[in-house]
C-alpha cells in the first residue's frame, strides 16, 4: 500500500467506499503504523489520513452500520483502539497536524458513551482522555513554535515562495530535467534571523533538493547534446543501457527487479564500487528522457547479482507505466553522482 501512495490517497478520499473496505483499510493502516518501514512512508500515509474524512466516516456511517448489525465487544474495542493508535501516530510524527485530530477525538469520546459494548470500558475512556490532553498540549507547543521569531538587526526582506508542506514535490519530475528548468532557490540568511522554523527548513530543503537534481539535469542534457552516444561519459551521471524490467519483489513494499547490459563493465569491482548503492537516485527512460521518465531509487544491491547486471529498485513515479512494461521494453538509465541521503527525505 505504501508503495503506491497516489492510489491509496484516491481510495481514502472517496466518499462512497464499500462497507467492507473500511474494516480492511483500518486494519491495513494499523499494520502500517507498527511496521518497520521508512518514516517518510508512514508520514505520507498519516498526512493523507489527517486531511481526509476517512476517520470521521469511520465514526459516523460505518459505526452506525456496525451497531445496527450488532458489533461484538472485542470488535468494538479493537475498532476504537485502532483509531486512537492512528491519531497518536499523527500527533507523534506530524505535530503540526494535531489540530486536525481534535474534532475526531471529541466525536469519538461522544460515541464511546453510546456504543453499548464499550460504554463501561473505563480503560478505553481513560485512553481517550489522555490522548485529548496530549493533542491539546501538542497544539499549544506547536502554536508557540509558529510565532514569528524576533529579529536582531535588519530582518531579511525575502518573499516566501511555496513551503514544503504545500505543493512542492521532493522527488523530481520530467520538467526538472528540462534545459528550461528554473528551480526556485534562495540564499541562506547570513544577516538577521529566519522568520520561523518553516522559513529555515524551506530554504535548506530547496537547496539540498537542487544539489542532487542538478547533476542529473546537467548530465542528461549533455547526453542528449552528444547524440545519445552509447560510449558517452560524464562527471555528473553514470549511464546504463539496455535496461529491462524482469520481475518484482515484495520485501519492504513493492520493488522491481531490473537487468542492464554489463558487457562493458567487466572491470568494475562491485564489492568496492559506489555504483548503485542503496538509496541512489535513478532516472529511466525509453524516449531519450523527454516525456516517458521514471524516477526510482536503489532498494537492494547484491554484488554477485550486480556482476550480472541485476539490481532491485523502488519506483517513485509513473507506476502505471512500469506495470505495463514487458521484459522486451528497453530503457536507458541514468544514475546521479550525488548521493540521495535518506535523511533529507524527512
Amino acid at each position: 500500500m505504501t508503495s503506491n501512495i497516489e492510489s491509496m490517497e484516491n481510495i481514502v478520499m472517496s466518499n462512497s467506499l464499500p462497507e467492507e473496505w473500511y474494516t480492511l483499510l483500518l486494519q491495513a493502516f494499523t499494520k502500517i503504523m507498527t511496521c518497520q518501514i521508512y518514516s517518510i512512508k508512514q508520514k505520507k500515509v498519516l498526512q493523507i489520513l489527517s486531511t481526509s474524512k476517512f476517520l470521521t466516516h469511520l465514526l459516523t456511517h460505518y459505526l452506525d452500520s456496525k451497531q445496527q448489525q450488532g458489533m461484538m465487544w472485542t470488535e468494538a474495542a479493537n475498532f476504537f483502539n485502532s483509531i486512537l493508535g492512528i491519531i497518536q501516530h499523527i500527533v507523534k510524527l506530524l505535530p503540526e497536524r494535531a489540530h486536525n485530530c481534535k474534532p475526531v477525538l471529541l466525536y469519538l469520546k461522544k460515541e464511546l458513551k453510546c456504543v453499548k459494548p464499550v460504554r463501561a470500558n473505563y480503560k478505553l475512556h481513560d485512553l481517550v482522555a489522555s490522548t485529548i490532553s496530549t493533542v491539546t498540549d501538542t497544539q499549544n507547543t506547536w502554536a508557540k513554535r509558529k510565532r514569528p521569531i524576533r529579529f536582531y538587526g535588519q530582518a531579511p526582506t525575502v518573499k516566501l515562495h511555496l513551503t514544503i508542506s504545500e505543493n512542492f514535490r521532493f522527488f523530481p519530475t520530467a520538467s526538472d530535467l528540462s534545459t528550461d528548468a528554473n528551480p526556485f532557490v534562495r540564499a541562506i540568511v547570513t544577516k538577521g534571523t529566519y522568520r520561523d522554523q518553516e522559513h529555515y527548513l524551506d530554504i535548506l530543503f530547496r537547496l539540498m533538493r537542487e544539489d542532487f537534481i542538478r547533476p542529473l539535469r546537467n548530465g542528461i542534457n549533455e547526453y542528449r547534446e552528444n547524440g545519445q552516444d552509447k560510449h558517452f561519459r560524464s562527471s555528473d551521471i553514470r549511464l546504463y543501457h539496455d535496461v529491462h524490467f524482469t520481475g518484482m519483489t515484495h520485501t519492504d513494499g513493492i520493488n522491481h527487479v531490473i537487468q542492464f547490459d554489463v558487457s562493458n563493465m567487466k572491470h568494475i569491482k562491485w564489492d568496492h564500487s559506489k555504483r548503485l548503492i542503496n538509496g541512489n537516485l535513478l532516472c529511466l527512460s525509453n524516449d531519450n528522457f523527454q516525456a516517458n521518465v521514471i524516477f526510482a531509487t536503489v532498494s537492494f544491491r547484491d554484488t554477485q547479482m550486480l556482476s550480472k547486471g541485476i539490481v532491485s529498485i523502488s519506483c517513485l513515479s509513473e507506476l502505471n507505466t512500469v506495470l505495463k512494461t514487458t521484459s522486451n521494453d528497453s530503457f536507458v538509465m541514468a544514475e546521479t553522482m550525488a548521493y540521495l541521503k535518506q535523511s533529507i527525505r524527512y
